[in-house]
């Protein structure tokens, strides 16, 4: 009985020590979602075009380097 009690507690201890060890913080990920509807006569062509506008004049600034833009669209079956 001591034996497996001193194995429990020796196993037990070795998975706490792993938990532990972390080479890296986490790092948290930020981002920001909009959500929307098109305007009568628009639909996803005018969106995209819209997309390449916003990244051309994204890159233009420089400010947002690391800033990565993406559209997100919602894939529905009935």
């Amino acid at each position: 009985m001591k034996k497996l009690l001193f194995l429990l507690l020796a196993l037990g201890s070795a998975l706490s020590y792993g938990q532990e060890a972390l080479e890296h913080e986490p790092v948290a990920n930020k981002a920001e979602y909009y959500v929307a509807s098109y305007n009568d006569r628009k639909d996803m062509n005018d969106l995209i075009d819209w997309a390449q506008d916003f990244e051309n004049w994204q890159n233009e600034s420089g400010l947002y380097d690391s800033m990565a833009s993406s559209l997100l669209v919602p894939y529905f079956i009935n």
